[in-house]
C-alpha cells in the first residue's frame, strides 16, 4: 500500500510504543490472526495503522476448512460469528509468501493451528513441524488450541498438555512461543493453564480466542466462534484473572 495511507493512518507516539520480544511496537493495536490467513497482504498492515499484525492461523498441510457458509454478522449484537476451521494455504505456501517481505518494519506473529484430521496424539508434532519450517519468518509464534472450529482442539487446552507442548515449542526456537487462551473456562482456571504455559516457557499469553457461548446473542448461529462487543465482557474478565494470576 501507499505512503498515502500510511501518512492517513500510522500514528506515530513515543507514548504508545513498548517493546517486546527484542521489536519496537508502534502502537497497542494489533490485526489479529484468521484475517490475513495466507500471509497475501502482509507488508501492508502497517500502512492501515497497526502496530503489528498475526497471521494464519498455519497448518502444516493445505486445508479448506468448514463447509460454506461459516462467516456470520450478528448485526444487532455489533459482533461476528466464524465458523472457518483453519482454512489456509498449508506451511510452505505461507513460507513462500513470507521469505519474499521478512523482515518487516514492524512485528509479525504466525498463529499455529493443527490440521483437521491430526489426532490428538500426533497435535504436538505438527505444533513443533510448524515452528521448524516457519522459524526465521516471524517475530514470535501463537500457539493455538483454543480456536472451537476443529473438533478436538479444545480438549487439548489443558494444564499438562501444555506444559508439555510450551516446553518443547520453547526449547525448539530462539522465537518467543506464545500461548492463545479461550474465553469460556472458568477465568482462574484459564489463568492456572496460563501459569503453567508460563512456567514451561512460554513468552506471553493471547487472551482471548472467540466464545462458544451462544446464549449472549439470540442472532447467534449454532455453530462456531463469536467475536466483538459480545466477547468484551468475558476477556475483560480473563485479563483480569491474568493479571492477578501471573
Amino acid at each position: 500500500m501507499g505512503s498515502s495511507l500510511a501518512r492517513h493512518n500510522q500514528v506515530l507516539d513515543p507514548r504508545l510504543e513498548q517493546s517486546l520480544f527484542g521489536r519496537t511496537f508502534s502502537n497497542p493495536i494489533g490485526l489479529a490472526a484468521g484475517f490475513d490467513k495466507d500471509a497475501e497482504h502482509t507488508s501492508d498492515w502497517a500502512a492501515l495503522g497497526f502496530g503489528f499484525a498475526e497471521i494464519g492461523a498455519v497448518t502444516v498441510r493445505a486445508q479448506s476448512g468448514n463447509p460454506k457458509p461459516r462467516l456470520f454478522r450478528l448485526k444487532q449484537s455489533r459482533s461476528v460469528q466464524n465458523a472457518m476451521g483453519f482454512n489456509n494455504a498449508g506451511m510452505d505456501a505461507i513460507r513462500e509468501r513470507l521469505q519474499e517481505v521478512y523482515p518487516l518494519s514492524f512485528p509479525i506473529g504466525i498463529n499455529l493451528g493443527k490440521n483437521r484430521e491430526t489426532p490428538p496424539e500426533q497435535a504436538a508434532e505438527e505444533y513443533l513441524t510448524l515452528i521448524s519450517h516457519l522459524e526465521g519468518y516471524c517475530d514470535y509464534f501463537v500457539v493455538n488450541l483454543s480456536s472451537p472450529n476443529t473438533p478436538g482442539l479444545r480438549d487439548l487446552e489443558n494444564p499438562d498438555y501444555v506444559r508439555a507442548l510450551i516446553d518443547r515449542a520453547a526449547r525448539s526456537t530462539l522465537r518467543p512461543v506464545l500461548l492463545k487462551v479461550s474465553p469460556d473456562r472458568p477465568p482462574q482456571e484459564t489463568a492456572d493453564l496460563a501459569k503453567a504455559a508460563v512456567e514451561a516457557g512460554a513468552s506471553g499469553i493471547v487472551a482471548t480466542n472467540t466464545t462458544v457461548d451462544y446464549s449472549l446473542s439470540p442472532e447467534a448461529k449454532p455453530a462456531g466462534g463469536i467475536s466483538g462487543l459480545l466477547l468484551r465482557e468475558k476477556s475483560f474478565s480473563m485479563l483480569k484473572a491474568l493479571a492477578d494470576t501471573l
